[in-house]
Formats: C-alpha cells, sequence, structure tokens
C-alpha cells in the first residue's frame, strides 16, 4: 500500500529519523487484521533553516510512504477496515504549527 503525502509549499515536516530527540517525528501506526511488516519511508532531505544551527532530516513536497501488511490465515471472503494515524508537525522556515494526527483508513478484501 502507497499512502500518499502533499504538503504546502513552504512548509515542511520532520522525517520519521528527526535531527534533534526533541523534534516530532513523522508516524505512521496502524489497527485492523493486517500486521505492518514493513514501512519504507523516502528519504529525507537535509535541510537548513534559520532556527537551527544544523541541518534538519525533512520531508517537502508530496512523497509517498509504503507500507507492506501481512494478512492472517482464515479470513477468505471477508472485508475488514484498517485504520490509521499518521502524526506530524508542519512548519515553515518562521513556525511551526501545532503537531496534528490524521486517519488513514482503507478496506481489504481478503481473498
Amino acid at each position: 500500500m502507497r499512502l500518499r503525502v502533499k504538503l504546502q509549499p513552504g512548509y515542511h515536516v520532520n522525517s520519521h529519523k528527526p535531527s534533534d530527540e526533541f523534534l516530532i517525528p513523522l508516524a505512521l501506526s496502524w489497527e485492523g487484521p493486517l500486521e505492518a511488516v514493513a514501512t519504507r519511508f523516502p528519504e529525507p532531505k537535509q535541510e537548513r533553516y534559520g532556527f537551527a544551527d544544523h541541518p534538519l532530516s525533512v520531508f517537502t513536497g508530496d512523497f509517498e510512504i509504503g507500507v507492506r501488511f501481512r494478512a492472517p490465515g482464515g479470513k477468505e471472503g471477508r472485508e475488514a477496515a484498517m485504520r490509521g494515524k499518521l502524526r506530524y508537525q508542519a512548519c515553515t522556515d518562521k513556525l511551526c504549527l501545532p503537531p496534528k494526527t490524521v486517519d488513514v483508513r482503507f478496506t481489504v478484501k481478503f481473498q
């Protein structure tokens, strides 16, 4: 599954592995019948901003997060809903908005 993320021009989010421990990382979590076995984030950019004395590990623009799931056995012919949460903090070079969590949902049919 690919989750497409679109940021407004001029905004960035910290990567899933931010440069400093106090920065809020981009995080994706799941609930539902499937097990998330691998999450692939894009390669973060190292960007400089006036408020930091070193480059920050960030995502900008449009990007995709890839997730590989494992389905449990014995569910053939059924549909189930997956519910996810994407947590992030959007910032510009001058300010950071409060952290936000958005719902991510999709339905899967077991074959």
